[in-house]
C-alpha cells in the first residue's frame, strides 16, 4: 500500500466509506506473500475503526504523502459513485464536506469548496434542488461553473408560467 493510498483510505474511513478499503485489504491479505506493512498491522485491527485509522495515520507519518494525489483519488472515487448513480449530488456534497472538515484549509483541500458552493446555496434555500443538481453536475463532472443565479431566475420564470397556466 502506498502512503497516498493509506491517506486516502484513512479519509474515506473517517467519512464513513469502508467498502473499498475492506476489498483492497482482503485482496492484499489473500495475494501478498509475505504480507507487508501496513497490511499486516491492519489485518489485526479489521473490526476496530479507531485502531485502523491509527495504523493508517502512523504509516503516512513515516512516509512522504503527495496530498494532491490523495485529493485526486478522493474526487475520482466520488465521481465514479455519482456517475454510476450509487450516490446523488447531495450525498456526494455531504461526503466531500465531511472530508474537507477532516482536512485542513490548505492546498489542495480548500479546492473541495469548488464543489460545495451550490450545495451551500441549496442548504440555505437560495436555489432550488433542480438548479443545484444542474450546477453541481456541471462543475463536478465538467469543471464548468454555471451561473446558478441566472438558472434560478429562469427556473422561477418557467415555474411561474406553469402556475399561471394552471389557473
Amino acid at each position: 500500500m502506498t502512503p497516498e493510498r493509506a491517506a486516502y483510505h484513512r479519509l474515506m474511513l473517517l467519512a464513513g466509506f469502508c467498502g473499498e478499503y475492506e476489498r483492497e485489504l482482503d485482496e492484499a491479505l489473500e495475494t501478498l506473500d509475505p504480507i507487508p506493512e501496513p497490511e499486516l498491522s491492519l489485518a489485526f485491527c479489521m473490526s476496530d475503526l479507531e485502531k485502523t485509522v491509527s495504523v493508517l495515520c502512523n504509516y503516512t507519518l513515516d512516509h512522504s504523502v503527495d496530498e494532491q494525489q490523495v485529493y485526486d483519488m478522493i474526487v475520482a472515487a466520488f465521481r465514479r459513485q455519482y456517475v454510476d448513480k450509487r450516490m446523488n449530488a447531495v450525498e456526494v456534497c455531504e461526503a466531500l464536506n465531511k472530508i474537507q472538515r477532516i482536512c485542513d484549509f490548505g492546498d489542495p483541500w480548500i479546492d473541495l469548496y469548488n464543489y460545495l458552493y451550490e450545495y451551500e446555496l441549496l442548504d440555505e434555500e437560495m436555489i432550488s434542488e433542480e438548479v443545484f443538481e444542474v450546477g453541481f453536475e456541471s462543475v463536478f463532472l465538467r469543471g464548468k461553473r454555471l451561473d446558478v443565479w441566472a438558472l434560478q431566475r429562469e427556473y422561477n420564470q418557467k415555474r411561474k408560467g406553469r402556475l399561471f397556466w394552471w389557473k
